[in-house]
């Protein structure tokens, strides 16, 4: 197999261990025997804890921004892009259940080595949905009274709630009533 080849799969069989195992929990040895590879050939790849800790979160926080910037390019003002966001976060717990799972274990790990990838995620979640929001106002949007911070940790928490959701197999015509629920809200600011 090729380098990159390998590179991937690794990282794809570290996925499923991260969302099983947990970050704290998961290492070498897990994604050994889930890519069926030698232990040290794990650590060819990623040769410390830290580096395949870090190339977890980095696909996963890749994962979601591109299918974020995706989202909202099919649809013109906040309130649609904002729930296409959401739409297609709850499809991806379907559809990628590795990258919800590891997301939620990873938004509540507090570790000294994890949480500022965490932080850089969220700084970089507040940076999209402040351009979101600008892009709107710029487009004569009433937007006026969004807080971008706010915006961006009603939209975080409410993902973590959709994972659980997904996790309960509640429905999904239920999920969609929320989620346009939780749009209104963060657009209207009514109870936040």
């Amino acid at each position: 197999m090729a380098v990159e080849e390998r590179r991937a799969q690794l990282l794809r069989c570290a996925l499923r261990a991260f969302a099983h195992e947990g970050i704290g929990s998961a290492g070498h040895a897990d994604i050994a025997a889930e890519a069926h590879v030698s232990v040290p050939t794990v650590f060819d790849y990623f040769p410390t804890r830290a580096a395949l800790i870090e190339a977890v979160v980095d696909e996963v926080e890749r994962f979601f921004s591109a299918r974020s910037a995706s989202a909202t390019s099919r649809f013109a003002t906040v309130r649609e892009q904002l729930a296409a966001v959401l739409r297609d976060f709850a499809d991806s717990c379907e559809t990628h259940p590795e990258y919800a799972r590891v997301w939620v274990n990873w938004g509540t790990s507090f570790q000294k080595k994890i949480w500022p990838y965490y932080q850089r995620f969220m700084t970089g979640a507040m940076k999209f949905h402040r351009d979101l929001i600008e892009a709107g106002l710029a487009r004569g949007e009433p937007l006026h009274s969004v807080d971008p911070d706010r915006l961006t940790y009603l939209v975080i928490g409410t993902s973590t709630t959709i994972v659980q959701m997904k996790m309960q197999n509640v429905d999904a015509a239920w999920i969609a009533l929320y989620l346009e629920a939780v749009v209104a809200m963060a657009i209207d600011q009514k109870a936040i």
